[in-house]
């Protein structure tokens, strides 16, 4: 996938994606030392098996640590399951209320 560095700012690199010219901020020091505006930089994407296991593990993990901050404040939502418990925080009093 082709790439344009159209400008650069504070911290970043604006970088124009594809065809669309998707616009993306990319920390400089991101960037091969020799960028400047208008370089063309060549992209490409991987799989990242373990990446997937541990962000997997930290969404897992939030979620559980939500789950126990509900029940802590009430016990009336134990429920089976995790989607049970979000759903009825989303469509219960939590945001009827303010």
């Amino acid at each position: 996938m082709r790439a344009v560095i159209d400008r650069f700012e504070e911290t970043y690199a604006v970088v124009l994606v594809g065809t669309q010219e998707v616009e993306l901020h990319i920390p400089k020091e991101e960037l091969p030392p020799e960028s400047k505006e208008g370089s063309v930089l060549s992209m490409g994407f991987s799989l990242d098996i373990q990446g997937e296991v541990q962000q997997r593990e930290k969404v897992s993990s939030l979620l559980n640590k939500l789950k126990q901050k509900q029940l802590w404040v009430n016990p009336s939502l134990a429920v089976p399951t995790m989607k049970s418990a979000l759903s009825t925080w989303v469509c219960g009093s939590h945001l009827m209320h303010g």
